[in-house]
């Protein structure tokens, strides 16, 4: 893949791995470090691993890995094997260093995974910084090495949120389903995160100018109130597309 000035901008982001600083335990999400997109975070992540892990898949590649935090929590939720792959070689040094006790394997590149039997793959906020003219050449990387009615797990942003500076685009289910139509059938959409008031002030009362939340009690609270009426949407709101598709025959 080219390191362009978009990879180039995500790639400074993992200086530290910031992805792991948000956490859920017993039923409450904490944000850690004043991170505004926690919340929005964890429910992407739940949501991704949820589709998954719903029909207990041996073995998973992780597209895009980031610093591993996906790849990790696949593994402490029972996933046999996960191998992640990602261009950025920091984010790859830090996703050995955080899995190294795991089954977890991380490499540089999808060509350096010669495994050909994985029964699902996962692209968590990746596709929108993969430039037009290389999304065929992953699509298929990414066909190739699943088995036979494979599953590919799929989260972009859509076009209700501004276009950053590091994405090449953001998506519409149409246009997620022509860029991977030729290889994979959609099987199940989800929409994730509505924006909105609610959602703004679930935001504030967990972090503001003033402090950020560290009582139980008050992330409780937020994170109940967030899972009710602010993490699942409908197209014309979500943040979030969140897809599972089926390797077509």
């Amino acid at each position: 893949m080219k390191r362009t000035a978009e990879f180039l901008l995500q790639d400074a982001a993992y200086r530290f791995p910031y992805h792991h600083l948000p956490v859920s335990s017993d039923g409450v999400w904490w944000p850690g470090r004043g991170l505004s997109w926690a919340y929005e975070y964890l429910a992407l992540l739940e949501t991704v691993t949820d589709l998954v892990l719903e029909f207990s898949p041996g073995k998973v590649l992780d597209f895009g890995c980031g610093d591993g935090r996906l790849s990790l929590q696949l593994v402490r939720l029972g996933c046999p094997e996960v191998v992640g792959c990602d261009i950025s070689e920091g984010a790859v040094l830090l996703a050995k260093a955080l899995g190294f006790a795991t089954s977890c394997r991380f490499y540089p590149q999808i060509e350096q995974v010669c495994e050909y039997d994985f029964d699902a793959a996962v692209a968590m906020e990746v596709l929108e910084h993969v430039d037009d003219s290389e999304v065929p050449h992953v699509v298929d990387a990414i066909a190739d090495r699943l088995r036979s009615k494979g599953r590919f797990v799929v989260s972009v942003p859509t076009t209700n949120i501004p276009l950053q500076a590091k994405h090449f685009r953001h998506y519409t289910l149409q246009v997620l389903e022509e860029q991977l139509g030729g290889r994979f059938e959609v099987d199940e959409v989800r929409w994730v995160h509505h924006g909105g008031p609610l959602a703004n002030a679930i935001r504030r009362l967990v972090i503001n100018r003033m402090y950020i939340a560290n009582s139980s009690l008050v992330l409780r609270m937020a994170t109940r109130l967030y899972n009710k009426w602010v993490r699942s949407s409908i197209p014309e709101g979500a943040h979030r597309l969140v897809a599972r598709l089926v390797k077509a025959e």
